[in-house]
């Protein structure tokens, strides 16, 4: 047996507190989750460069990038989109703690509960956006995508038509990109994210 197979996993002497205040803020996980196409990639984008330009320190966790690495082994079924939810959780969990602000940007078939992910997660650390862009529009600004497939029966288990899509009960932010301006709810989010964030 060599000495790495006796090795034992050790937890950091650095407690996420530090790490927080090393950076100047405090750690949060900024859930965006809503239907293809209302918006949230954009917005999240938009939202991870002002706080970068701020100061503050933020990484995005988008779907694309996971669904290519970590996630590639999953698939679209119901099953592997609620395992993808939570190892995405796990990820983010793991950005909290090196005391990073952390922006998730997902398509979530039930509301996310942060406290499942770890008992190291609690509400306080979590901000749910969503967007409330109605599916005609998000339908309209993806003609050509899966819409398209999921309409004519050539894609099953899509979000919003062929799999249901089961919106939060009580989130802290509600957003609608067809009644705001992405510039106008940059502002909005940045206003009610700074209490929170602030060391």
């Amino acid at each position: 047996m060599t000495k790495f197979q006796r090795a034992h996993y050790n937890h950091s002497r650095i407690q996420t507190r530090d790490r927080e205040k090393l950076l100047g803020q405090k750690a949060v996980l900024i859930w965006f989750t809503a239907l293809s196409g209302s918006g949230k990639s954009t917005l999240a984008n938009v939202l991870e460069l002002a706080l970068d330009t701020d100061g503050y320190k933020a990484f995005m966790l988008a779907s694309d990038g996971v669904h290519k690495g970590v996630n590639r082994n999953l698939g679209f079924s119901k099953a592997d989109r609620m395992e993808n939810t939570q190892r995405v959780g796990k990820i983010a969990l793991l950005f909290l703690k090196a005391g990073v602000l952390t922006i998730a940007c997902f398509i979530c078939l039930s509301a996310f509960n942060p406290e499942k992910v770890g008992n190291d997660v609690c509400m306080e650390q979590f901000v749910e956006v969503i967007s409330k862009t109605q599916l005609q529009i998000c339908e309209e600004r993806k003609p050509k995508s899966l819409f398209k497939k999921a309409r004519n029966a050539e894609k099953l288990e899509f979000t919003g038509i062929s799999a249901t899509y089961d919106v939060p009960n009580n989130p802290d932010i509600v957003i609608d990109t067809t009644r705001e301006s992405i510039p106008q709810l940059k502002e909005r989010l940045m206003e009610a994210l700074k209490p929170r964030i602030q060391a």
